[in-house]
């Protein structure tokens, strides 16, 4: 009887899981559209205090570049749908920022809405029998997608215990893209972008999101590019921010809101 009990609910969790897998995603991707901006504008040809055009810089940003949020609002566009949710603890459902930049002729629209971080992924994968029903709860999504998530994981930190000595992984690469930028005057005549926050960052993103949209599909990236932002920086969706997080260029808003362009990009 026990046997048969257990039995019955194993099926029953089996099917749950199932059920769950086959709805949809609800994160929205975001898009790349060709638009009638131009770059002459005020918000793309942001002349900095030290002088230097952003305009010349195509597409992709550099955090490097901006010295503070309001710098990085006259260049991107930031709408926050969140029902005047006071705090990051009362993120509704459907609450979601759209972040928007034109450059040279194209737009990009990058959508970050509620949902699991990569915490909650590492909770599951490491926690116990509820951390993982919250899952197939709040993201069936990552659940029918585990296996490439797994894959993508492995990509994303050097692994010398599994493939050995000399394994890449997507920052590693960007190290490289830096090395080899062959106008190094031009590249590098603001200081801050030979820091972790300039060049290297960008490339960073934009290697990660082009190998795993390449490998996988713009779903998979979409979605472990947000899963990554919620992880330490909910705020981001309702743009609650304190003076200290808007004035800290390393990891506060400037930071984050110029990671999800790149992804985009």
């Amino acid at each position: 009887m026990g046997t048969l009990k257990n039995n019955r609910f194993l099926t029953g969790l089996f099917l749950l899981v199932w059920l769950s897998c086959s709805r949809p995603q609800h994160d929205t991707i975001g898009q790349v559209q060709a638009c009638a901006c131009d770059t002459t504008v005020e918000r793309d040809s942001l002349v900095t205090q030290s002088g230097t055009i952003y305009s010349t810089v195509k597409g992709a940003l550099l955090g490097s570049r901006f010295k503070s949020f309001e710098e990085l609002k006259s260049v991107i566009q930031i709408e926050y749908i969140n029902e005047n949710a006071a705090t990051d603890s009362t993120i509704h459902g459907n609450a979601k920022v759209y972040i928007r930049h034109c450059s040279n002729g194209r737009e990009v629209i990058s959508v970050l809405e509620s949902g699991i971080s990569q915490g909650d992924i590492a909770d599951a994968k490491d926690g116990g029998i509820l951390d993982r029903l919250d899952i197939v709860f709040n993201s069936p999504y990552a659940v029918s997608n585990r296996k490439d998530l797994e894959k993508v994981y492995l990509l994303a930190r050097v692994r010398p215990n599994l493939f050995g000595v000399g394994d890449v992984a997507f920052f590693n690469l960007a190290q490289t893209s830096v090395r080899n930028i062959n106008t190094p005057d031009l590249a590098f005549a603001n200081s801050r972008d030979t820091t972790e926050k300039g060049y290297l960052n960008t490339f960073n993103h934009m290697t990660a999101q082009a190998f795993i949209t390449s490998c996988f599909s713009e779903e998979l990236a979409d979605f472990v590019a947000d899963a990554h932002e919620r992880y330490h920086h909910p705020e981001l969706i309702l743009g609650k921010f304190t003076e200290k997080e808007i004035t800290d260029l390393e990891e506060g808003p400037v930071d984050n809101y110029v990671d999800i362009i790149n992804n985009e990009w």
